[in-house]
């Protein structure tokens, strides 16, 4: 690891906090120029004073209202970074070089769930990631979120690299699922590929634990998601329907495109052999090296009030 920088954040009058920001150089090339934005990783959110959280969460939030609608400031923060069942919260911000601000967040929360009841094996046990990701307009459509996918799934891959773990999410947008379809090693549902009974099951778990409702009539992956699109022109896959690519007339096809309705998806990051899914072992490519550089935010000196 390099050793960037040091900053100072005070707590309060009588205690402070020093974050050490330390570059995984692993994850970058050996020699990066200036770029327009770089990456920060915060390993445990629930760790920070919280001020600091307080402080993260309205620049956060400010992103995420102008791209999606759903959560209020309160209920963005009690879902996505208090909920008491995540054994942990992180989070990659993408900053700019200029004014070192934030542009785009993704924030994962991790779960733990065991898919044969009363069962409690290394075999049995899934760490489940889930979460959300946004980004301010400038960084949209730019292949960032495919940059923060290669980064966040390297470093949960070293860090739970003895353990089954899978990624939740609810797609509500037809392209975002199309380039699943493309760049996924695997994951259900998948267009034009029958998954096993096992897998819906669990995760149909999932999205009970979660709180996302069954719906009549619909398959049983499509939900409600209080996140939709602010910016989002359906009437245009509507009426080009027959021109769209199969996948997302799969999509169009279990959705309609209602509002808030989504399709939940479940992806691989790591899976061991002998898994009780049956997922099969998937050898995860050797990730690109970025061609910008990455910060990991290390607490250090934090002495909480008595």
């Amino acid at each position: 690891m390099c050793i960037l920088a040091k900053i100072n954040y005070k707590m309060n009058i009588e205690n402070n906090c020093s974050i050490e920001k330390i570059q995984l150089c692993e994850l970058s090339m050996p020699e990066i120029s200036q770029k327009e934005y770089y990456f920060e990783y915060i390993k445990n959110f629930k760790s920070l004073p919280l001020d600091l959280q307080s402080s993260l969460i309205d620049q956060m939030y400010s992103i995420y209202s102008k791209a999606l609608k759903g959560f209020t400031r309160e209920s963005f923060f009690q879902s996505e970074f208090n909920n008491p069942t995540s054994l942990c919260t992180k989070i990659i911000l993408l900053k700019t070089t200029a004014d070192n601000s934030i542009k785009v967040f993704t924030e994962y929360n991790i779960y733990e769930f065991f898919a044969i009841p009363n069962l409690v094996s290394p075999s049995n046990k899934y760490l489940v990631s889930s979460g959300l990701s946004c980004a301010t307009q400038k960084f949209q459509r730019r292949g960032i979120f495919k940059k923060i996918k290669a980064i966040i799934g390297a470093l949960l891959r070293k860090e739970y690299q003895n353990n089954n773990l899978l990624h939740f999410d609810v797609s509500v947008n037809p392209i975002s699922y199309f380039s699943m379809c493309k760049s996924a090693s695997y994951f259900v549902p998948k267009y034009n590929f029958i998954h096993p009974e096992s897998i819906e099951k669990f995760m149909i778990k999932i999205m009970r634990s979660f709180g996302y409702p069954a719906l009549k009539d619909k398959h049983p992956l499509v939900t409600k998601e209080i996140n939709c699109l602010v910016d989002f022109d359906k009437k245009t896959f509507l009426k080009n329907y027959n021109l769209l690519p199969p996948e997302i007339k799969y999509y169009i096809d279990l959705t309609g495109l209602e509002d808030n309705l989504g399709l939940c998806l479940l992806t691989v990051i790591n899976i061991n052999e002998g898994n009780t899914l049956s997922i099969p072992r998937i050898i995860n490519k050797k990730i690109p090296m970025l061609d910008s550089a990455i910060y990991e935010w290390v607490v250090t000196n934090f002495k909480p009030k008595i």
